[in-house]
């Protein structure tokens, strides 16, 4: 800061995502060729918000051990968050988690990805996935909101993506699990079978310096395991495990356009897919899922002294297939494959599974989703307000999944 006849003096800020931040700056009478430095630490009291929250930075969540690789997972280091598995919301959201609050059921917490909404709110959790290492900083709040968050009375869930920069950067990792380093045995004493195969990286830099930078990312999930079936008597020779596969990949490529000084624009294509092979550990009626969702957004960010314009445009769909796989098992589980046996004492289920039948395809657009803020801020803060339409479209379920 300057001004004429007092001395320059500069005040380092920490600025993070969805936390307004404020500094005091005293200018001493002197010559302007003077420079006066301040050095601060970050403020552990936030005097600017009611807002309940907790930030983490890119840095820490690079240096994090996450058991895998969930970016929800992150919100479990605020104190009353837990997660929450997919599977138990619907059998299409396996790989999926979703978010307790305080108690809260995980329906009703608002996910934002770079200030566009993607939750889930026709069966909770959310409609994409995205790869850890892409994640610049991670917000979560659990009370006392602002006008910056969506809808809810639970949590919120704000990430903000990385970028490239003027020097070149990137990473690679992989990461090895199996059922070797102690795992338990399954119910029915079932020997366990787990082996996970994560792997991905990134990379950014810059196309043209100050101007124009690039940033790409993947990551890979190669999971294989099994559900444990358990039959009573007289079918005590069928239990046993079956195979339940799981493989995902998220990958995204962002562009960023220095425009002017003071105008930031930003383009982002992601895309999110899943494959699982399971019986939900009930039965021996198979069912095979799939779900993609493709991601365009776009966002603009003008700040001119002490307003702070935010603009971001958005479309994302999300496809869910799910169909009957029973055929694929072998004979030994599978004796009668046109045909659907049912014991209900013991409980018991071979052949096709009945609740496919008449079950539908699912897909989620939301499109032309908007937010802007416009406003007098003297912080970095943004608040964007969302406007969305959500559209449920039903399908005729198919035999086969597309490749």
């Amino acid at each position: 800061m300057q001004a004429k006849g007092f001395k320059t003096a500069q005040l380092t800020i920490p600025v993070q995502i969805s936390v307004t931040s404020s500094g005091n700056v005293k200018l001493e009478v002197g010559q302007e060729t003077t420079t006066v430095e301040v050095q601060t630490t970050a403020i552990t009291v936030n005097t600017e918000q009611s807002t309940v929250q907790g930030v983490l930075s890119g840095e820490q969540i690079d240096n994090m051990p996450v058991n895998g690789r969930s970016f929800l997972d992150l919100a479990q280091l605020e104190p009353g968050v837990q997660m929450q598995d997919g599977a138990a919301f619907d059998p299409t959201k396996v790989g999926y988690n979703a978010l307790s609050v305080n108690g809260d059921f995980g329906r009703t917490p608002r996910i934002e990805v770079d200030g566009l909404d993607v939750s889930d709110e026709t069966v909770g959790t959310t409609t994409q996935n995205i790869a850890m290492s892409s994640i610049q900083e991670f917000n979560i709040g659990r009370s006392s909101f602002d006008i910056s968050s969506e809808i809810t009375g639970s949590g919120t869930v704000n990430v903000a993506t990385r970028s490239g920069t003027n020097d070149y950067h990137g990473q690679a990792f992989y990461q090895f699990r199996d059922y070797r380093a102690g795992f338990a045995d399954l119910p029915g004493a079932v020997s366990s079978q787990f082996q996970r195969n994560q792997f991905g990286g990134r990379f950014g830099g810059a196309i043209i310096k100050n101007k124009l930078f690039f940033f790409i990312d993947a990551e890979r999930l190669k999971q294989d395991s099994a559900d444990a079936v358990v039959a009573g008597a007289p079918f005590q020779f069928l239990t046993r495990g079956i195979d339940s596969p799981f493989k995902s990949t998220q990958a995204s490529g962002r562009l960023d356009w220095q425009a002017a000084k003071n105008i930031r624009v930003f383009y982002k294509f992601a895309y999110d897919w899943n494959l699982s092979t399971s019986s939900d550990g009930t039965s021996f009626s198979y069912y095979a899922n799939r779900d993609y969702t493709p991601t365009h957004a776009l966002g603009i960010d003008i700040n001119q002294g002490n307003w702070s314009h935010s603009i971001r445009l958005g479309y994302l769909k999300f496809h869910n297939q799910i169909i009957g796989d029973t055929n694929s098992q072998p004979a030994a589980i599978n004796p009668f494959p046109y045909a659907e046996l049912t014991s209900t004492t013991p409980a018991l289920e071979l052949g096709r599974t009945p609740w496919l039948r008449s079950r539908p395809c699912r897909v989620i657009s939301k499109s032309n989703t908007m937010s802007a803020a416009f406003g007098a801020r003297i912080s970095s803060a943004s608040e964007r307000p969302s406007m969305e339409s959500l559209r449920e479209v039903s399908l005729p379920s198919t035999n086969s999944l597309p490749i």
